[in-house]
């Protein structure tokens, strides 16, 4: 059955404590990690041990993953998703 969690929050909070992560290659997961996660196949189970086996050995790879992922958890902040709805609003609100 395909994951049915949306948009991507629990890769988003691994990623912003710092938790090398890796993500099904569905949904909008791979859009929302924005190359700052592994990708893998959910129906591939060779491929995917392949790919978490390179996680765990690679120190490189993890340093990066780590490094990138912060930055990109950090531009999914509830304020300035909130400051982009405002801004929307108050534009319609002056037409």
């Amino acid at each position: 059955m395909p994951s049915q969690e949306g948009f991507g929050f629990p890769a988003l909070e691994a990623m912003d404590r710092g938790v090398p992560t890796a993500v099904a290659a569905s949904g909008s997961l791979p859009e929302v990690t924005r190359g700052a996660a592994v990708i893998i196949d959910p129906n591939d189970p060779s491929t995917t041990a392949v790919r978490i086996a390179e996680l765990a050995s690679d120190a490189a790879l993890r340093a990066r993953l780590i490094k990138d992922g912060k930055e990109v958890a950090a531009q999914y902040r509830w304020a300035a998703t909130a400051e982009g709805v405002w801004r929307i609003v108050e534009a319609v609100r002056s037409m």
